[in-house]
């Protein structure tokens, strides 16, 4: 009866406690619910590959970047095409004033004043007609001042507006191939991102298997099998495995803010990934000679070194000093060189890339078959543990070589989905060379 009373003293105090919890609460602003303490938690969003992709697409870095420089191009377009409308404008002036002028010029000598005589000695008239041709003489010759200026602004106008509209389609043809290095520098921060994770679970097995040695050692030592210095080595490797896991965790971070922003989120956006992905649909072979072909013939790189060529060499025709000429001669010579070299290279990367495949294919397959090693050593010694025949930490041991195994066998996966990946850019003539780097 005692207790009763105990807990029912209890209750009314807790029951008064949150009372005036809940009542400071609502003073405040409102009561915290439970849905409302869940709402305040950010949710965490689960990401698959295709959705990494078709965010990285609209909103990696190097899409937004191609669009702004597409929106200077299309400006510089703009410009050069009011600056060719200005010169002609400028032209038609000059060519109404010259008429204007020779007009007058023509109705002063047609029609002059009668000369001054006797019964007429006003000489004004004859000044007139003189005035009015040697003012019109004036307007013909700035005229064809104004329209031999305004003839040279065009030219050069057109030849900007030339230049600009290079620019704008090769901004456009920008935009598609950063929009695809975009993607694929979303893919390949996906992959990152879950083999660090999965670098981490490992780390974190053999840090526990780590930390079984140092109590076998440290027990060893008391028994005298052991001296201190052997488990201040174990202990040492300990701090040395910890510090290799803090370094994981620094970089998961980092990477995990990279991908946000590659995908057009905040970086402290928090979320998981889908792992599942699938080589479905990506061509797995190449003739590499066939590959080389396209790769040359679809760079973006190597159509601009081209234009750029063809327009020296079209300036060795053109009006210009014989020192302008060897200066447009030598550039060609320089680019000729430098597309020639893009052109080895490209060829070289695009044979590698199809062989490449190949020997990844080989090397999934040897994985695969280590797997089936491992997980066999595994299950030899779960059962010799069983039987008392065996250890427990041996089995912890081979536990983790098949944990890493199969770890080694999910990266060389992701590897050659972005290997295909590679592939199939480079023969639309996107060239990933690096980490997110590409055209």
């Amino acid at each position: 009866m005692k207790i009763s009373r105990i807990h029912k003293r209890t209750n009314v105090r807790l029951g008064a406690a949150a009372l005036c919890l809940a009542l400071a609460f609502g003073q405040a602003g409102g009561l915290l619910t439970p849905g409302a303490l869940a709402a305040a938690a950010p949710a965490k969003e689960t990401l698959t590959l295709e959705q990494v992709r078709d965010m990285a697409r609209s909103r990696g870095s190097e899409t937004l970047k191609a669009k702004a420089d597409l929106a200077i191009a299309q400006a510089s377009m703009e410009a050069a095409d009011v600056a060719v409308g200005d010169a002609w404008y400028s032209i038609q002036s000059g060519y109404s004033m010259l008429t204007a002028a020779q007009k007058a010029q023509e109705d002063a000598v047609n029609n002059p004043a009668p000369p001054p005589s006797l019964t007429n000695p006003d000489f004004g008239g004859v000044l007139s007609g003189l005035l009015t041709q040697i003012t019109a003489a004036t307007e013909i010759a700035t005229a064809s001042q104004m329209i031999a200026i305004a003839e040279g602004t065009l030219i050069a106008a057109e030849m900007k507006l030339e230049d600009a509209q290079f620019g704008l389609d090769d901004a456009k043809a920008t935009v598609e191939s950063q929009m695809e290095t975009a993607i694929y520098t979303g893919e390949e921060l996906f992959f990152t991102y879950l083999q660090l994770n999965d670098a981490l679970a490992m780390m974190d097995k053999t840090i526990a298997l780590s930390k079984d040695q140092i109590k076998i050692e440290e027990l060893k030592a008391k028994l005298g099998m052991t001296t201190d210095t052997e488990v201040q080595k174990k202990q040492l490797s300990l701090t040395e495995l910890s510090d290799r896991r803090q370094s994981l965790v620094n970089a998961i971070d980092l990477t995990g803010r990279s991908l946000m922003r590659q995908i057009g989120k905040a970086e402290d956006t928090p979320f998981s990934l889908d792992p599942s992905f699938s080589v479905e649909g990506l061509k797995a072979t190449y003739d590499p000679d066939e590959m080389a072909v396209l790769t040359v013939k679809n760079n973006l790189m190597l159509k601009t070194l081209d234009r750029a060529i063809d327009k020296l060499k079209d300036a060795l025709n053109l009006d210009f000093t014989y020192t302008q000429k060897n200066q447009y001669a030598a550039q060609a010579d320089s680019l000729i060189l430098s597309r020639d070299n893009a052109i080895l290279g490209m060829k070289i990367l695009a044979r590698t890339t199809a062989s490449g495949l190949e020997t990844a294919k080989t090397e999934l397959s040897l994985l695969e078959k280590k797997i089936a090693e491992k997980q066999v050593a595994y299950d030899v010694m779960a059962l010799q543990v069983t039987l008392g025949l065996a250890p427990k930490m041996g089995l912890a041991a081979v536990e983790l070589d098949l944990y890493s195994a199969q770890n080694d066998l999910k990266k060389a996966r992701q590897d050659y989905y972005l290997s295909l990946r590679k592939a199939a850019l480079l023969v639309k003539g996107v060239a990933i060379t690096s980490a997110g780097a590409g055209r």
